[in-house]
C-alpha cells in the first residue's frame, strides 16, 4: 500500500510505505547525541563512579579493621553504597559497582577455591543489594529524603529483608565451596545477616540524614531549632566518651550484664533532636564501642551479641528519631498555617496570651501590627488563586524578616497578618509596621507591574493592663482607618505625648 507524500514544491510527489511513516524514532537515537556531546554530564557521571569506587573500596576496608572476630566485622557498611547509588542511579553505576569490586578482589590474595568464594559474594552484594534497591524505586519503597516515622520503617525492614536474602545466599556460596566451615555455618549466617543489616542501616541513615540538611531549607521551620552547631559537637563528645567509658568499665566481665548501657546518648540525641541526631549519635556509638572493644582485645562478649548490640543501637536510634520528627511536625503542622508557615490563629492567641501575660507582669511594652493587602481580591480574579497564594507566602517573608526572636508573626485568615512585638516603644512600632509595608511595596500583582500595598493599625500595651483581644480591637479600629483614609499607610493609636524637656527641668526645680 503506497500514499502520496506532499513536498514543500507542490509539483513534486513521492510514493512511501505506511509502515515507514508510521515508524516511530527511536527515543534513544535523539537523547544519546546531546548526552555524549554535553561535558557536564559527563564529568557529572565521572565524579559520581568515582565516588562510588571510592566509597566502596574504603569502607570495605574499613570494616576489616572493625572485625570482631576472624573474618566477622561489626558492621559492612559497603553494602549500603551499592543499594543507594542503585537506588539513585539504576543500572547505570554497574561498571562503577564492579570496579571497585575488582579492586577490593586485587587487594586480597586468596587460594583458588577460596577465590572463587570471594568472588561469588562480591556477585552477591551486587545482585542482592543492587537488585532490590532498583526494585524499591520502582515500587517506590523508599523516600530517604523523608524523615517521617513510616519511611523510617519501611528503611528498616527492607534492610532487614535484604541483608536476611544475602546471607541465605552466603550459606549457600559456603556450603558448596568451603565445606570445612558446614560445622559453624549458623554462627556465619548471623554474622552476615546483622553485620549487613547495621551496615545498611549506618550508610542508608547517614545518607539519609545528609539528604534532609541538603533540603533544611526547604523544609525549614520543622527542623531548623533542633539541628545546631553546638548541639552536635555536645551529642558527639558525650557519645563517644559514654560509651568508651562503659566499654571500658565492663571488660571485666560484666559487658554482656551492662553493655546495652551505650544506648543513653542514642537515647537522648534523639528525643532532643529528632533523626538526624538519632542517627549521628547511633553512628558515633557503634564506632567508639567496636574500636574499644577491638583495641582492648576484650573476649567478653560473643561477636554476634556485638553485632547483635550495634544493630539494636541503629534501630533504636533511627526509628526513635523519626517518631520524635514526627510529633515535632504534627505540632508544628497544629500551631503553623500551611499556606504561609507563620503561626495560625489558634497559636497566635495561645502564644499571645502568655507574651502578654508576661509584660503585664513585668510592665514592658508591647506592640501589635495588623495589616491587611489591600484590593487582595483582585489578584485571585484577575491572576488566579495560585498567584495570590504566592502573594501571601511573599508578605509573610517580608512579615518574618522584621521579627525578632520572641515576638509573634501569624495570619489571622485570609489577607490578614498581625505581629505581636515584644518589648516594643511606640516608635519602634512605627518603625517597624513602615519598614513591612516598604516591603510589601516591592512586590507584584501576579505577572504584573502593579505594587502590591498594604494598611496597618498598630496598637500598643504602654503601662495600663490589657487584654489581648482589646489590643486586637484597637488595632482592627485603626487598620479601618487606614483603609478609609487612603490605603497603604500606617495609623497608630493615640498616645500620651511625652512630656518636654521644660517640663521635666521644671518637674525636677519643683521637686
Amino acid at each position: 500500500m503506497v500514499v502520496a507524500c506532499e513536498h514543500n514544491n507542490a509539483a513534486s510527489f513521492a510514493t512511501c510505505s505506511l509502515s515507514d511513516l508510521r515508524k516511530p524514532q527511536s527515543k534513544n537515537e535523539m537523547k544519546m547525541p546531546a548526552e555524549l556531546l554535553d561535558p557536564r554530564a559527563n564529568m557529572r557521571d565521572l565524579r559520581r563512579s568515582l565516588t562510588i569506587v571510592a566509597l566502596y573500596f574504603s569502607l570495605w576496608h574499613f570494616a576489616s579493621i572493625m572485625n570482631v572476630a576472624t573474618d566477622a566485622s561489626a558492621f559492612y557498611p559497603a553494602c549500603g553504597v551499592l543499594m543507594f547509588f542503585f537506588y539513585h542511579r539504576g543500572w547505570r553505576c554497574l561498571p562503577a559497582a564492579v570496579l571497585a569490586m575488582v579492586l577490593v578482589d586485587i587487594s586480597q590474595y586468596h587460594s583458588l577455591i577460596r577465590q572463587t568464594s570471594n568472588d561469588l559474594h562480591l556477585l552477591r552484594q551486587l545482585l542482592v543489594y543492587g537488585g532490590l534497591a532498583m526494585l524499591a524505586q520502582r515500587r517506590n519503597w523508599l523516600n530517604l529524603s523523608a524523615h517521617s516515622l513510616p519511611a523510617a520503617i519501611r528503611l528498616v525492614f527492607l534492610s532487614l529483608g535484604a541483608s536476611l536474602l544475602s546471607a541465605m545466599l552466603a550459606i549457600g556460596i559456603f556450603w558448596f565451596f568451603l565445606p570445612e566451615l558446614r560445622g559453624v555455618l549458623r554462627s556465619i549466617f548471623f554474622g552476615f545477616w546483622i553485620g549487613d543489616f547495621t551496615g545498611l542501616l549506618m550508610f542508608l541513615g547517614a545518607a539519609k540524614v545528609i539528604l534532609i540538611w541538603r533540603n533544611q531549607r526547604q523544609v525549614s521551620q520543622v527542623q531548623s531549632s533542633g539541628y545546631t552547631i553546638a548541639g552536635l559537637i555536645g551529642l558527639c563528645a558525650m557519645a563517644i566518651g559514654v560509651v568508651v567509658l562503659v566499654v571500658i568499665l565492663t571488660a571485666n566481665g560484666l559487658m554482656q550484664t551492662y553493655s546495652y548501657l551505650v544506648l543513653l546518648p542514642v537515647i537522648i540525641g534523639a528525643t532532643a533532636y529528632g533523626l538526624g541526631f538519632g542517627v549521628i549519635s547511633s553512628i558515633l556509638t557503634n564506632l567508639s564501642a567496636v574500636g574499644t572493644y577491638v583495641m582492648l582485645g576484650s573476649q567478653q562478649m560473643d561477636p554476634v551479641q556485638v553485632q547483635t548490640l550495634c544493630a539494636v543501637v541503629m534501630t533504636v536510634g533511627m526509628m526513635l528519631g523519626a517518631a520524635v520528627d514526627d510529633r515535632r511536625l504534627a505540632q508544628f503542622e497544629a500551631w503553623h498555617d500551611p499556606l504561609t508557615g507563620v503561626l495560625n490563629r489558634r497559636a497566635f492567641f495561645e502564644q499571645g496570651q502568655t507574651l502578654l501575660a508576661r509584660a503585664n507582669r513585668h510592665g514592658f511594652n508591647i506592640a501589635l501590627i495588623m495589616l491587611d493587602l489591600d484590593h487582595f481580591k483582585l489578584v485571585n480574579d484577575r491572576y488566579g488563586h495560585d498567584a495570590g497564594d504566592r502573594l501571601l507566602r511573599s508578605v509573610a517573608q517580608c512579615c518574618t524578616a522584621v521579627t525578632r526572636r520572641g515576638d509573634l508573626c501569624a495570619r489571622l485568615g485570609g489577607e490578614e497578618f498581625v505581629l505581636l512585638l515584644e518589648d516594643t516603644d511606640p516608635a519602634d512600632a512605627t518603625g517597624v509596621a513602615e519598614r513591612v509595608r516598604q516591603m510589601i511595596s516591592t512586590l507584584k500583582r501576579g505577572e504584573s507591574e502593579d505594587a502590591v500595598t498594604a494598611s496597618f493599625g498598630v496598637s500598643m500595651l504602654v503601662g495600663a493592663i490589657k487584654t489581648l483581644d482589646e489590643l486586637l480591637h484597637d488595632a482592627d479600629r485603626l487598620l479601618y482607618v487606614a483603609k478609609n483614609t487612603g490605603r497603604n499607610r500606617v495609623v497608630m493609636n493615640d498616645l500620651p505625648s511625652p512630656p518636654s524637656a521644660a517640663q521635666t527641668s521644671a518637674a525636677a526645680v519643683v521637686g
